[in-house]
Parts: C-alpha cells; sequence; structure tokens
C-alpha cells in the first residue's frame, strides 16, 4: 500500500483499516509497511526525528505532510497549518495496538 497522491491523513486512515484485518502481525511489520509506504521525503523526515512506535510515526509523518504541503501551497512562505481532525483518534490506534497485543498472547 502507497500513499501516492494522497494526504499522509488518508493514507494512516486507509492503512489502519487494512491493518485491523490482519490477524497474525507484529508491531514491528506494521511500522515497516507503514513507512515504505509513505512518500520519500516523509519517511526520512519520521526517520531523522528519531521517533518510535507506530502511533508516534503517524502522528510525525502527517505533521510533516501537513508542513511539506503547506510550503508548496504558499511557494515556502510561513503559514499557519490546521490540523486536520478528519482521521482516526488516537483510540482507534490505541485499538490497533490492542489488536496486536491479542493476537500475540
Amino acid at each position: 500500500m502507497k500513499c501516492g497522491n494522497k494526504t499522509v491523513q488518508k493514507y494512516t486512515d486507509d492503512f489502519i483499516e487494512k491493518a485491523m484485518q490482519i490477524k497474525d502481525v507484529t508491531e514491528a511489520n506494521l511500522l515497516h509497511d507503514y513507512l515504505r509506504g509513505l512518500p520519500t521525503d516523509i519517511r526520512l523526515a519520521v526517520k531523522r526525528r528519531g521517533v518510535m512506535g507506530i502511533e508516534a510515526v503517524m502522528t510525525v509523518a502527517d505533521e510533516e505532510d501537513q508542513l511539506i504541503r503547506g510550503e508548496r501551497a504558499d511557494g515556502g512562505g510561513h503559514t499557519v497549518q490546521q490540523r486536520n481532525t478528519d482521521g482516526p483518534t488516537p483510540m482507534e490506534i490505541d485499538r490497533l495496538s490492542r489488536l496486536y497485543a491479542l493476537s500475540h498472547e
């Protein structure tokens, strides 16, 4: 699964939806697959920030995407970006983490 022209928020929503359908998957595999689907510039920015855990990676990837899209839209000037709240809530991401934990008990 690749992000393509979608926003990272939309990619994350789609990724979580598909990941919740998988039974035996490790968090490491989820994280690897998620990162692999991100655009290269966002993936590298996430790795530079050194965040750990899928929830933190998803949050940072969304922040980086908003920054990059904002810079492209205004030609590199500074603008305040509004956070997109249409995506998964922390509770939904936590559900994904719990599903992972339950599948490995």
